[in-house]
């Protein structure tokens, strides 16, 4: 009876940790080439599992596209210094992005210039292929540019 105990406490703890390991892949971005943005925040929305921005971005056509930025978990940007009211509806900033593979408008954010100067990673950990990479390393405030 114990071992039939055991075995179910051990199959609980090992079932209950699959969603903890679950996080979805930012394979659909192109993480080859970091591209320079600018815009307008439409809006922010700070949830988990990632805070996710609305830039619309206007092209040399004059044309605007909303653009949905993919950023780290909201205790992660806090944890390197950013607040949920740094980033505010109708802000000007610019970020470091990787595109979407498929062109749509929605990009994952390496960095992100604020308003008031500072430049902070937006990404998650798991977005690094290694510790070496530009901005992989804690505290993930250091940008390969200065603002803009």
């Amino acid at each position: 009876m114990n071992h039939l105990r055991r075995l179910i406490a051990i199959m609980g703890l090992v079932c209950g940790g699959l969603p903890l390991a679950a996080h979805h892949s930012t394979a659909g971005y192109d993480k080859i080439k970091t591209v320079p943005v600018k815009g307008v925040v439409a809006g922010v929305t700070w949830v988990n599992p990632h805070v996710q921005m609305l830039l619309d971005v206007r092209d040399s056509k004059r044309e605007t596209t909303r653009l949905t930025v993919e950023l780290a978990a909201a205790g992660a940007l806090t944890g390197r210094g950013w607040h949920k009211g740094d980033v505010k509806q109708g802000d000007e900033i610019a970020i470091d992005a990787w595109l979407s593979k498929d062109l749509s408008a929605r990009a994952l954010a390496r960095f992100v210039h604020l308003p008031d100067g500072r430049v902070i990673s937006g990404m998650s950990a798991w977005d690094c292929t290694s510790a070496a990479q530009e901005g992989c390393t804690e505290p993930f405030n250091l940008a390969p540019s200065a603002p803009r």
